[in-house]
């Protein structure tokens, strides 16, 4: 999720101009037709925030799901894996909305070659030089979160239909 959009004072959606915004919708689109539609994404307005999201089961690079009963994956040390089979298996899932249950422990990874936080731009896209995000965010922060939906992954992702699990923000 991107911002804090405030309807009060006029703020209900991202302040971009028009190329950017067209950029930024062939971005996606193309993430879409690679991946089979796993993302959805608003620039705000209709009572959503502005938000890039995927969904979690599917879209990390390795996932591990730890009974209570059993230790799970050492973390800050080196990357864990997951074995292959199960990569696939998730992987190749149309389920979108994996169920979560409590008492469990899930751990995954998710790297991203292109989204450099540390000196926040958008880097090595083909044909395309490094982009500040700060053009595209301004001054709003960046929430890195998970959440449930009550409806489908492609309807509109409002304050009321969210149910947040994981919250981290970037101010």
């Amino acid at each position: 999720e991107i911002g804090h959009c405030d309807p009060s004072k006029g703020e209900d959606r991202m302040q971009i101009g028009f190329m950017k915004k067209t950029l930024c919708r062939i971005v996606f689109n193309t993430m879409n037709l690679m991946r089979g539609n796993t993302v959805h994404y608003s620039f705000g307005g209709d009572d959503q925030l502005p938000h890039i999201i995927l969904p979690l089961y599917t879209s990390v690079d390795s996932f591990v799901e730890t009974d209570s009963s059993v230790r799970p994956p050492a973390m800050g040390v080196k990357m864990f894996e997951e074995d292959e089979k199960s990569f696939k298996e998730r992987r190749k899932s149309k389920a979108k909305d994996k169920k979560y249950e409590l008492g469990k422990t899930y751990s995954f990874t998710l790297h991203n070659g292109n989204l450099d936080l540390y000196s926040w731009k958008v880097v090595g896209i083909p044909g395309v030089k490094a982009m500040d995000l700060e053009s595209f965010w301004r001054d709003m922060p960046l929430r890195i979160c998970a959440y449930e939906t009550d409806g489908p992954f492609s309807a509109k992702h409002t304050k009321t239909s969210k149910k947040y699990l994981v919250p981290v923000a970037r101010p």
